[in-house]
């Protein structure tokens, strides 16, 4: 799901002209604050994203 260019067999159907980029950008942009993506999918219900950034201790 977080590779380059992975689009699910049912995104043609919803969003023909993504080119499955968006989720490696976020994943590369979570891991360069070293942050978490999860994910939680419900069979015709969806995905929820969740992005867990680390706590700033310089306070």
């Amino acid at each position: 799901m977080f590779d380059k260019f992975y689009r699910s067999p049912e995104a043609a159907l919803v969003n023909p002209k993504g080119v499955g980029l968006g989720l490696k950008i976020v994943k590369h942009i979570m891991d360069a604050h070293r942050g978490e993506v999860c994910v939680e999918s419900r069979p015709d219900r969806g995905s929820t994203f969740r992005l867990i950034f680390p706590e700033d201790k310089r306070t």
